[in-house]
């Protein structure tokens, strides 16, 4: 038995591929140029006037670094509690934005990705919004929500499917497609 009073929560992190993966290297490239180049435009002479600020080039870095990587350092998590999914984007570990709230009696569809009824079933559907709490582009276990926000416009919610989660989307909405999952 299910008790629905009780938050389901599950989060993964975004792999580091794609933009993701190119952000870390311009920001890993950033933390390297900086001090370099004003070690070079100081050491060169031309600003020997100000050499002592060197010594803030530590803390400046630290400021630029706490700064800057929370953003490629994402994480999604989606939580249900009494038929309804919140999903939330996590920038690092203090930034939290929710995407998205489902009422999961008001979907349309809950499938998984890659069968060829479901996918045309999501074609059909032609969502205007999506969203996706997926940790990559090739993840197992990929679900879809189809669903209706309160303007009216078609959204898609894209997620890693867990046992327990599919044991929820059932519970509020019969129309849920279970397929035998990792977790």
């Amino acid at each position: 038995m299910i008790d629905i009073t009780t938050p389901y929560e599950y989060t993964v992190e975004q792999k580091a591929e794609g933009k993701f993966r190119l952000g870390r290297i311009a920001l890993l490239l950033l933390y390297i140029l900086y001090p370099a180049t004003l070690i070079f435009v100081v050491g060169n002479g031309s600003a020997a006037i100000i050499a002592p600020l060197l010594a803030f080039i530590p803390l400046s870095l630290w400021v630029i670094i706490f700064l800057t990587w929370r953003y490629v350092k994402v994480s999604y998590q989606y939580t249900i509690q009494s038929g309804k999914l919140t999903f939330v984007k996590h920038y690092g570990t203090r930034t939290h934005k929710t995407q998205c709230e489902i009422t999961l009696k008001a979907a349309k569809h809950i499938a998984p990705v890659g069968f060829r009824e479901h996918d045309e079933r999501l074609e059909i559907f032609a969502p205007e919004i999506t969203y996706s709490a997926l940790s990559s582009k090739n993840a197992a276990d990929k679900y879809y929500i189809a669903f209706e926000n309160d303007e009216g416009k078609k959204c898609v919610f894209f997620f890693e499917a867990t046992e327990k989660a599919l044991e929820r989307c059932k519970m509020y909405n019969p129309v849920t497609v279970v397929t035998k999952v990792r977790y």
